[in-house]
C-alpha cells in the first residue's frame, strides 16, 4: 500500500512530494494489510495497558549522526566516489563490508538510506550507541534545538502530480 508505493518510488528515483497543507481520513482497522503500517501503529498504540508507559524515539544526537550519514551517502552516490565508506560504517555502527554491498545493492542515495532506516532499527550495537528516549524527552531536544538554530522552511510551488502506472 503506501509503504510500499513509497519503497518503489525510491527504488527508482522517482521524486516525491510531501504536501504539508493535505488533510487525509483513515481507516482505523487494527489488522494491517502490509508491515510497518498505519495498521500496526493503531494496534501498536490499542494495546498499550500500562499507563507509564513511555513511546520512545531517536533523540537528537542519534537523528543527527544518522543524517550525517546520510548525507555522506548522498554525496557518495552524486559524486560517484565512494572514499567515505569506513566513515559511514563507523558513523552507523555497521561493518565496511555491509556498507560497501549496500552500495552495490541499490541504484540511488534515497534507496539505500531508506533500507538503512530500517536496518538501523535491530542493529544492537547502532541502538546501544544511541538508545531511543521518550518522545517528551526528544521532543523538547528538539525544540531546545531549534530555539538555539531557528530556520524556515521555504514555501514550494505546485507541481503537476506523477502517475506511476501498477505493475
Amino acid at each position: 500500500e503506501d509503504s510500499a508505493l513509497h519503497q518503489r518510488a525510491v527504488f527508482n528515483d522517482l521524486q516525491i512530494r510531501h504536501a504539508l497543507g493535505i488533510e487525509v481520513e483513515t481507516s482505523a482497522r487494527l489488522q494491517s494489510r502490509v508491515a510497518r503500517g498505519f495498521g500496526d501503529e493503531l494496534q501498536f498504540w490499542s494495546n498499550l495497558t500500562d499507563e507509564s508507559y513511555t513511546y520512545n524515539v531517536e533523540g537528537l544526537e542519534k537523528m543527527q549522526v544518522r543524517l550525517k550519514a546520510y548525507n555522506l551517502i548522498k554525496s557518495a552516490y552524486l559524486t560517484q566516489n565512494r572514499a567515505k565508506t569506513e566513515e559511514i560504517a563507523l558513523l552507523l555502527k555497521l561493518p565496511k563490508l555491509a556498507i560497501s554491498s549496500l552500495f552495490e545493492a541499490y541504484p540511488n542515495y534515497r534507496a539505500m538510506n531508506q533500507r538503512l532506516f530500517t536496518v538501523l532499527e535491530k542493529h544492537r550495537p547502532w541502538q546501544t550507541a544511541y538508545p531511543n528516549k521518550s518522545v517528551l524527552e526528544a521532543n523538547a531536544e528538539l525544540e531546545y534545538f531549534f530555539a538555539q538554530f531557528p530556520f524556515t522552511i521555504p514555501a514550494s510551488s505546485a507541481k503537476e502530480p506523477v502517475h506511476i502506472p501498477a505493475e
